[in-house]
């Protein structure tokens, strides 16, 4: 047994997002203003509207609120939630940020302390669709002091020496503090001086630093920027960001999925409100290279599953007419990204176009999809339910 819904899907117009990108690659008539994130999920700050199969239509957090067995699959469930899933387009940086684990979510939560919209943590991955800039998680304490040091800049010198300084993690952790910390008008003036240092030296690893600059020339998230790995996602690859990690998204475009919070602590680079003591009290310092998740596959269909219960998700190509069956009970949305699908459920068929999403709800035994096209679909992770997703281990 099991149901279907359409969803029409909320974009959030945020300054950073590109204009025409989601409108181009969703089919659907773009309004000229910036278009940063398509939302499809129950988060209830922007629920995306279910409609049945008879035309009744309801927000979705309202719908699985009224309904948890829509999310849970089973009477006595776990009180599980949907994952969000969002398309990014950005054209400029995203903010400087960090998202809280469960602990610190539910406490500052129930503290009312400013940023935090819900008790939840938020671990997120990204799919990338183009190319896809990142910074994300500290590089060690030894690379963060020979990048500052290879700039020149004499104001530089006692943050070379922070971090150089007994332990590597601690190291790091004083060194953002001194950065995010400075009184405005002396780190717009480092700022500065770091960009014209920077302007004029081969190492591409200053390229970040430039590129910042243009947008938030008095930020001195511009200077974190050289403790942080910056990688370029090829389309295909996926990266996993955990709770309480450093980072931002720079440019490009690709599909995100995550926890269904949107408590974000922002430090800086954004024209939005910022918590710095917040934001250092969170962060982990543990230098480490960005987590790739490789997927397993089963048939057409690529599953990204890092290991989190909150999500994980499917992506379905098929180049030319195929089928493809999802077996296990688990709720998901779906987005057709380009083609056209027939999803048939309980001998009911609904059709998928580019830019349309659904949501089918938990104990779908069988859902039969056949066609050419791209879709991608977020659930939570398959061990979450008793009919378990036959797909191989993660690997990191």
């Amino acid at each position: 047994m099991g149901v279907v819904y359409r969803l029409s899907c909320p974009v959030k117009n945020y300054d950073w997002g590109s204009v025409g990108a989601l409108s181009q690659l969703l089919g659907l008539p773009g309004g000229g203003e910036p278009e940063a994130e398509l939302w499809i999920g129950a988060h209830p700050s922007a629920p995306s509207l279910a409609t049945d199969t008879v035309g009744c239509c309801v927000a979705l957090d309202k719908l699985v609120e009224a309904d948890p067995l829509l999310v849970d699959g089973a009477p006595g469930g776990a009180g599980r939630r949907l994952p969000l899933l969002k398309v990014l387009a950005a054209d400029r940086p995203l903010s400087l940020q960090v998202h809280p684990d469960a602990a610190r979510a539910a406490r500052r939560f129930a503290q009312q302390w400013p940023g935090y919209q819900d008790p939840w943590h938020k671990p997120e991955m990204i799919y990338a669709l183009e190319p896809v800039e990142v910074l994300c998680g500290f590089v060690a304490a030894a690379r963060a002091a020979e990048r500052l040091a290879g700039l020149g800049v004499a104001g530089l010198a006692g943050l070379v020496d922070v971090l150089g300084r007994g332990d590597e993690v601690a190291g790091i952790r004083r060194a953002m503090r001194w950065l995010l910390t400075l009184a405005p008008g002396h780190a717009a003036d480092l700022v500065t001086d770091v960009v014209a240092a920077a302007r004029v030296t081969a190492d591409p690893a200053y390229a970040t630093v430039v590129e910042l600059a243009a947008w938030h020339p008095r930020d001195p998230g511009v200077i974190v920027a050289l403790l942080l790995n910056r990688l370029t996602l090829a389309p295909g690859e996926a990266m996993y960001v955990a709770p309480n990690t450093v980072h931002s998204y720079l440019r490009g475009v690709g599909v995100e999925v995550m926890a269904p919070s949107d408590n974000v602590l922002r430090a800086g680079l954004t024209s939005k409100r910022v918590d710095v003591a917040e934001l250092l009290e969170a962060t982990d310092y543990s230098p480490r290279p960005p987590r790739l998740v490789t997927p397993s596959r089963v048939g057409v269909e690529q599953i990204f599953a890092p290991d989190v219960d909150d999500f994980g998700l499917s992506v379905i190509c098929c180049p030319s007419t195929a089928a493809h069956a999802w077996h296990d009970r688990r709720p998901r949305t779906v987005l057709c990204l380009h083609g056209s699908f027939t999803l048939t459920i309980d001998h009911t068929a609904t059709s998928l176009n580019q830019g349309d999403a659904v949501f089918i709800g938990a104990g779908t035994t069988v859902a039969r999809l056949d066609g050419a096209g791209t879709l991608i679909s977020a659930a939570p992770r398959a061990t979450a339910f008793q009919a378990e997703y036959s797909n191989s281990p993660v690997r990191w």
